[in-house]
């Protein structure tokens, strides 16, 4: 008898026999629709970023349809300190943005895609030696608002 997914994982993380790999992958919005499109099956079509366009409960997710094991549900906040990204430059195409890191990341407008990495402003042990400290756990860093809407 085939396993769950829980158990698969379970048992996969434990070194433990399981039938198969478990299964995870991740698409950016524009492969997701793009996928969509190309298998053409009037039950696909409620992913995590068609799901934020359009809920439809009735429709498969491309995780459902594929049978994965595992979904990212949500993506890390790991920022030093937690300001809202300020606008350097833009274009019609990207907008560069220095982030709680002291990071300057040129990100796409009008897609998803990993940021190009322009520059770093901890660069050097001093600047670390003054932001190590923000890594500590503490309440301020959880963003209730965000979690607390989805409740």
């Amino acid at each position: 008898m085939p396993l769950t997914s829980r158990e698969r994982v379970a048992r996969c993380l434990a070194r433990q026999p399981h039938d198969r790999v478990p299964m995870f992958d991740w698409y950016w919005s524009e492969v997701e629709a793009a996928y969509v499109a190309e298998i053409n099956d009037p039950n696909l079509g409620c992913g995590i970023h068609a799901f934020a366009r359009e809920p439809r409960p009735d429709r498969l997710s491309l995780w459902e349809y594929f049978d994965f094991d595992l979904m990212q549900v949500a993506w890390p906040d790991q920022r030093l300190r937690m300001v809202e990204p300020e606008v350097v430059d833009q274009s019609d195409e990207w907008v560069l943005l220095r982030d709680g890191n002291d990071a300057v990341l040129r990100w796409w407008k009008h897609k998803m895609g990993t940021p190009e990495h322009v520059s770093f402003g901890i660069d050097t042990p001093e600047k670390w030696a003054r932001v190590k400290p923000l890594l500590a756990a503490s309440r301020d860093r959880i963003r209730w608002q965000i979690g607390r809407a989805h409740v």
